[in-house]
């Protein structure tokens, strides 16, 4: 006996039925019939899946009944055939907000007005998460040290921050504050800046065990905005890829600052070989610079002018301590001969002043000294986490290749690193005289 498909194919006329099937599913639909909807919809697009507008509508009955997976999935394959589509770039925003994906959502959202300035819910939505609309300029206004920089996106007391609901979805909804817990608080609050493929994700988990649970910030990326000062006053512990701009959101002194700095060139080849390490079917592969590392060499990968003004590529050190992620991302296009002196020389100083500095090809010493420097008792054993070579190992069954240093990779990275080898020798520097001083 044929399936209910196989039936609809083997009919005369395909292309009325699928027309039959649409205008059922849109009644059902209509009538909050999902489960009916969604069989129509998918009979239709097994006869003809060159319908954008209708992989929308079958992504919206399956987010209707919970398929957030799938639903994600429906979203995607309408953007395949019809990318320059602002309002399905928005619902794609939405249901990764509704997954707590918040970085993947901001980047949708700000899509969506980049294809259409006029995207006013877009616009509001990037104004709540603390996103900004990259525009496709170079530089237009100069460079400054982050101290010189405009007060931060401003926070609402209340703000728009995913939140469990009875029924195990999430949805976006306003929270005033967090629910105040009882137990004991750190002597100080810790917050870890976390410079990306330096060995991070190993300290920040060693580190987060020194704390209750309920005292550790769970925003792990440049997001500390989407909380209030009064909720951030509840937690002693923040990690996350953010500057040093976005110190200003934490409400608590004292305040101890760390962070863990590599040599700039092997942090980039790093960069690049854990892009390479996810599949590009992946979720991960949403990520253009997944996308980028699965198709081209390193050479040709550094030498892409996308991937060369990225705040985690184009000098990155410098970027966290001296000019500011924000400012890097509106500048879009940023040349070594856009940045001013004084911002390396405060990156410098900053660098110098933090609480404690970890060192990435020194990582064992560096964290006895930085759990010291935090009067925190150290781990026996160091675990690493997040390596690249088990994480392509997991994906793809074998290691990531190596890179080799070529004079064009090295040419390429050039001006990628000027200013990071500054701020790394800086910091080596210091670190080696505290390590000194622990020992003298």
């Amino acid at each position: 006996m044929l399936n209910p498909v196989r039936r609809l194919l083997s009919m005369p006329n395909p292309r009325e039925t699928v027309t039959r099937l649409i205008d059922r599913a849109d009644r059902a639909n209509a009538a909050r019939a999902w489960r009916k909807a969604e069989a129509d919809y998918a009979a239709a697009l097994a006869i003809d899946a060159a319908q954008p507008a209708i992989w929308v509508q079958y992504g919206h009955v399956l987010k209707e009944q919970g398929f957030l997976a799938r639903a994600e999935d429906a979203y995607r394959s309408a953007l395949a055939q019809e990318a320059g589509a602002a309002e399905t770039h928005h619902h794609l925003g939405h249901l990764l907000l509704t997954r707590h994906r918040v970085e993947d959502a901001v980047a949708a959202f700000r899509q969506a007005c980049l294809l259409d300035p006029d995207a006013a819910q877009s616009r509001a939505m990037l104004d709540h998460l603390g996103g900004t609309v990259a525009q496709e300029r170079c530089c237009e206004t100069p460079l400054r040290d982050i101290d010189d920089l405009p007060p931060l996106h401003g926070r609402d007391p209340e703000v728009a921050v995913p939140v469990e609901t009875s029924t195990d979805r999430f949805r976006l909804a306003v929270v005033p504050r967090l629910r105040r817990l009882p137990g004991p608080r750190a002597p100080a609050a810790v917050a870890f800046i976390h410079l990306q493929k330096t060995g991070g994700t190993t300290l920040y988990d060693m580190l987060q065990h020194a704390f209750p649970p309920h005292r550790v910030c769970p925003v792990h990326d440049d997001f500390l905005n989407l909380y209030t000062a009064d909720e951030m006053a509840e937690f002693d512990y923040f990690s996350g890829h953010f500057d040093v701009a976005s110190l200003r959101l934490i409400p608590k002194r004292p305040l101890q600052v760390i962070s863990v700095f590599r040599n700039p060139i092997d942090r980039l080849i790093s960069v690049y070989r854990s892009h390479r390490s996810h599949e590009v079917t992946s979720k991960a592969g949403v990520n253009p610079f997944v996308r980028l590392a699965n198709a081209l060499s390193a050479e040709e990968f550094f030498e892409h002018p996308a991937v060369r003004s990225a705040p985690e590529i184009f000098n990155h050190y410098l970027a966290a301590f001296g000019l500011g992620f924000r400012q890097m991302k509106q500048a879009h296009r940023v040349t070594r001969d856009d940045v001013p002196a004084v911002a390396v020389e405060s990156a410098v100083a900053r660098i110098r002043g933090l609480d404690a500095i970890g060192i990435t090809e020194k990582f064992e010493a560096t964290v006895a000294l930085i759990y010291e420097s935090l009067n925190l008792q150290p781990p026996k054993v160091v675990r690493p986490r997040n390596v690249t070579d088990a994480l392509a190992t997991k994906m793809k069954g074998a290691p990531t290749p190596r890179v080799d240093k070529t004079p064009r990779l090295l040419a390429a990275m050039a001006d990628l690193t000027c200013f990071d080898e500054t701020l790394y020798a800086a910091a080596c520097e210091e670190a080696d005289r505290r390590l000194k001083a622990r020992r003298a």
